[in-house]
């Protein structure tokens, strides 16, 4: 009987040996799964905050999209404004000019002209007007460039855009303005 109880105690033994290392195995799968649910709930909090930070870029997509033509059409009408002044500086008879950013068209009253409608002379100088008018408009340029700016520009208009780009280049506190002219009275 001493014989038989020991070898059920020795199968008890190992029984209780093998639920013990069962269970230690059950623990770390239960340790894990701990982990992942830990783990999964940090992902999940990322997972909104990125549908969050989606939906909230796509609001602002929206309202950019929105906005542009507003923004573009205030933009072009405070550099339209700055070049009227400057070109009826340069210019003997004044005019006013309107700049459609959605058309990208310049008109110019009186007439309802276009761009293209003016003369060399007043096209020369009313592309000058508007390349400084946007130089004073971005004085983060610290430079501008003029390639022949009195080509086809009558003498006293000359005088006028020579003042009027001394002018803006103390305005908009260039460094630099470089100028190329095969204009000899421009100097």
């Amino acid at each position: 009987r001493f014989e038989q109880t020991q070898a059920a105690l020795a199968a008890l033994r190992a029984n209780l040996a093998n639920a013990e290392e069962a269970l230690a195995r059950e623990q770390r799968s239960a340790d894990e799964l701990s982990l992942a649910v830990v783990g999964r709930g940090r992902l999940d909090l990322e997972m909104a905050r990125l549908r969050s930070s989606e939906a909230l870029t796509q609001k602002a997509r929206t309202i950019l999209q929105k906005a542009a033509p507003h923004v573009a059409q205030h933009l072009c009408d405070r550099i339209a404004v700055d070049a009227q002044q400057i070109f009826n500086r340069i210019n003997p008879e004044p005019c006013e000019l309107r700049w459609d950013a959605r058309a990208f068209s310049l008109r110019i009253a009186p007439g309802e002209r276009r761009f293209a409608m003016l003369s060399g002379g007043e096209q020369t100088k009313l592309a000058v007007a508007m390349t400084l008018a946007m130089v004073q408009q971005f004085t983060q340029l610290r430079f501008c460039i003029f390639d022949e700016p009195t080509y086809g520009v009558d003498v006293q208009s000359r005088h006028y855009l020579a003042d009027a780009i001394i002018k803006v280049h103390a305005t908009a506190n260039l460094d630099q303005l470089l100028l190329v002219s095969h204009d000899d009275a421009f100097d």
